[in-house]
């Protein structure tokens, strides 16, 4: 191996598909992988499973249903308390309120994901 070329081994937890990439700087200096038998699919897909895997955990799941309803009724009655003050609640009203509560289920989600996916691995452009 010359002294440009780097070799990162996984694991076969991590990556079960591939044994080894070797990267080396192209004639303009980019770094690009070569001899490898894999696509950024594969990877993706791998990725994808493990951010599943977390997500699915139950101390996600656990937080996410803690934030989702504090916040979500929080919301729900800035939004609709007039209509159930009144007692006029429609159909639509009640898909609204039940939008209120999926969606900071699902931002909580992908928060915890991401920040216990950068406890296994940090990233070094962080904000």
């Amino acid at each position: 191996m010359g002294s440009h070329t780097r070799v990162r081994t996984f694991s076969k937890s991590e990556k079960p598909h591939l044994e080894k990439i070797e990267v080396r700087p192209n004639d303009r200096g980019c770094w690009r992988n070569h001899g490898a038998h894999f696509s950024q699919l594969n990877l993706r897909k791998v990725s994808e499973s493990n951010f599943l895997k977390l997500a699915l955990s139950k101390k996600v799941r656990k937080r996410a249903m803690r934030v989702s309803v504090l916040v979500g009724s929080i919301l729900v009655l800035i939004n609709h308390a007039d209509s159930i003050y009144n007692g006029s609640l429609k159909p639509t009203n009640l898909l609204q309120i039940l939008a209120t509560y999926i969606v900071p289920y699902l931002v909580s989600t992908y928060s915890s994901v991401s920040a216990l996916k950068d406890q296994e691995k940090p990233r070094d452009n962080k904000l």
